[in-house]
């Protein structure tokens, strides 16, 4: 007995199963119907074997465009995702080097040129370093920020402020020293010193000094002293 195929707008699972226990009902077919003659039955319900048979087969060259297409979507996709994603987290932590001043002493001209020209009074080379104060003018402790060579130091104000302000200081004392022994500033030591005057004035932080040290404590200059600040 030839069955016609049944349309495709009646093909739903429970139709299907239903469609089958009639035909066992009606005629006599074995109780123990298997699965080879359940699958025979889908494929009368559905002749193209498909989910849906209305829709034509497309060519691989139809495939191939409908590939790109989702490729492309899932690399804008993407692209959103990284724009809006969270930025990476930092946390600033201090570190209190073995060479800092005491915190409970309060800073005078004379204690500074000590403690700068010992950090850096010998050394062969240019080195900047700045001497961080609270607002009751007690050293909270130095950091070295830029080291250059025999004769120059190049150092933007944002690099001689950067650790004041993780250390939460209220003024600096600027330094560097000169190789040579000869502590008078140099017209780039003035030009330098105004940068930062101008840059500690935006950012509320007192540019108390800045001094310039060699290996002789007594030949340390200071700027504030000198009437160039």
């Amino acid at each position: 007995m030839g069955l016609a195929p049944i349309p495709y707008a009646a093909c739903t699972a429970r139709f299907v199963m239903l469609l089958w226990r009639e035909m066992v009902a009606r005629y006599a077919w074995p109780k123990a119907l298997t699965a080879a003659s359940y699958a025979y039955l889908a494929t009368l319900v559905n002749p193209s074997n498909k989910r849906n048979p209305m829709k034509a087969e497309r060519s691989p060259a139809q495939q191939e465009a409908t590939r790109k297409l989702v490729g492309r979507r899932k690399k804008r996709a993407a692209a959103k995702c990284d724009e809006y994603s969270i930025p990476p987290h930092y946390t600033v932590k201090l570190v209190r080097d073995v060479h800092s001043p005491p915190s409970e002493a309060t800073c005078r001209t004379d204690m500074a040129n000590q403690i700068l020209t010992t950090i850096m009074g010998d050394l062969p080379h240019e080195e900047a370093h700045i001497l961080m104060l609270d607002a009751q003018c007690r050293i909270i402790g130095t950091v070295k920020v830029g080291q250059g060579g025999a004769h120059n130091c190049a150092l933007s104000p944002g690099d001689a402020l950067r650790p004041a302000i993780a250390h939460n200081a209220r003024a600096i004392i600027f330094s560097h020293n000169h190789p040579s022994g000869d502590t008078n500033p140099s017209f780039e030591d003035r030009a330098l010193t105004n940068r930062l005057k101008r840059a500690c004035d935006l950012l509320g932080i007192a540019l108390a000094d800045h001094i310039i040290v060699c290996d002789d404590v007594s030949k340390a200059y200071s700027m504030h002293q000198g009437g160039d600040l």
